[in-house]
């Protein structure tokens, strides 16, 4: 079962969403320009979620999972202003491009304990992000963490990163002096 694609598009009135179980998978732009949207629960049926599902939800506030989203694609969540916060999220192995870009009040990335792929832009532009913990990482693209202002650890200690690709941490930190990377 799914939710297709456009589903629910531009539905203003919508303000909170409560996925029925057995839905597996959230389509392409399924809840686009949904701007009423502030939470999203989503249950344990569901392993993907379509590109741009969720973009530019101004007033997102709070996502909650149940742990089996395997794939985040690409823009999923970005734009989201006010998410800043995401629970449950933690069998997540694939974080598409730009998944969470401008996210500015997301605060960490704590779903990213089993995430062996992120893509480009990620996080770029995610300004209150302030912790990431990806022990299992295998791959990121360019300009992952890019524009975190507030990033101050990145915990890839057991990680098979072989390459740290380029700007993956261009202007990252802003003018914080106690910066940690573990690798």
């Amino acid at each position: 079962t799914s939710i297709g694609r456009s589903a629910f598009f531009d539905c203003s009135g919508l303000t909170s969403i409560t996925i029925p179980d057995g839905v597996t998978y959230i389509g392409r732009c399924a809840f686009y320009g949904c701007s009423g949207l502030t939470s999203i629960a989503i249950p344990e049926s569901v392993t993907s979620i379509g590109e741009n599902a969720f973009r530019n939800q101004e007033r997102i506030e709070n996502v909650w999972g149940n742990g089996c989203i395997n794939e985040i694609n690409s823009f999923a969540f970005a734009g989201c202003e006010h998410l800043s916060y995401v629970s449950g999220l933690f069998n997540t192995i694939s974080v598409g491009n730009s998944a969470f870009m401008n996210c500015s009040k997301l605060e960490n990335a704590n779903f990213l304990d089993k995430a062996k792929k992120i893509g480009d832009n990620v996080f770029r532009g995610c300004t209150s992000l302030e912790y990431v913990y990806a022990p299992k990482l295998e791959s990121m693209g360019s300009y992952a963490f890019a524009y975190c202002d507030n990033l101050t650890r990145i915990d890839l200690k057991n990680s098979k990163i072989k390459t740290i690709p380029e700007y993956a941490f261009t202007y990252t930190g802003g003018s914080k002096t106690d910066k940690e990377l573990v690798i």
